[in-house]
């Protein structure tokens, strides 16, 4: 008995430490929309079939899931906003490069 419960511990160990050295995987919002498109099906399943605890328990994971693609998206949307200004910057300083206008600092 003493060796089986050292065996789990050792092998609960050795996941839990693989898992901690493993780097975070990055979902981009679309990947995050069918999480959350998954999970609302699933709820919707199990409220079907009568499974209140279940329809419960992924209702909350829909909405943990729908929050983190607003988040993911908003991240998106506003990275895209800054290299869209930054490229209207450099067009607009290679032009004035091209005619001889000083550029302007900011």
């Amino acid at each position: 008995m003493n060796q089986a419960r050292t065996t789990t511990l050792l092998l609960t160990a050795t996941l839990l430490g693989s898992m901690g050295i493993q780097g975070k995987a990055f979902a981009g919002s679309e990947g995050r929309k069918n999480t959350t498109a998954v999970l609302g099906a699933i709820t919707a399943h199990e409220l079907i079939k009568g499974r209140t605890n279940n329809a419960i328990l992924t209702g909350a994971g829909t909405v943990v899931a729908y929050n983190k693609y607003k988040e993911a998206k908003k991240d998106e949307d506003r990275y895209e906003r800054r290299s869209e200004r930054r490229d209207r910057r450099d067009r607009r300083s290679r032009v004035r490069n091209l005619l001889g206008q000083p550029t302007e600092r900011r």
